[in-house]
């Protein structure tokens, strides 16, 4: 399932696999500079390395904060992620009480009915896991069961 023109969801409602097809459509893309490329997988990557400890709606936010800094040039692409996001981590743990939960989702679609702690969980698992909650994405049954 892609979306064009007005048939975009808005970002605040993106679950994770339709943010999956999305990001790995952009990520293939011939546009994007070897630099935005090795940024944005850094970024899944440490998304993928939280997901399951804060949840999918904490990573979509942060994901978001650290996308508009770079839009906005007050970081790019080359500078340290990392740090950048354990900031904004802290500061919405500071803020939040949600992630103190015992029970983690792995994002909204499911409902909060998908607990992830305690298995094994690798991106891969997720995504396939979010894929069979949502019967109606085919985009991603290529990923099998």
């Amino acid at each position: 399932m892609f979306f064009d023109g007005d048939n975009k969801p808005s970002y605040d409602d993106l679950s994770l696999d339709v943010f999956m097809q999305g990001y790995t459509a952009l990520l293939c893309d011939g546009r994007v500079t070897e630099e935005e490329r090795a940024g944005r997988l850094k970024l899944l990557q440490l998304i993928f390395a939280n997901i399951v400890r804060k949840g999918w709606v904490a990573m979509r936010e942060t994901h978001k904060k650290i996308t508009e800094l770079i839009h906005s040039g007050d970081l790019n692409w080359q500078d340290e992620l990392d740090q950048t996001f354990e900031m904004l981590m802290e500061e919405r743990g500071r803020i939040s009480s949600d992630d103190n939960s015992s029970t983690k989702s792995c994002c909204s679609s499911c409902g909060g009915r998908t607990p992830l702690r305690g298995r094994k969980t690798t991106p891969l698992t997720v995504v396939r896991q979010v894929v069979r909650k949502n019967s109606g994405s085919k985009g991603l049954m290529a990923l099998g069961s």
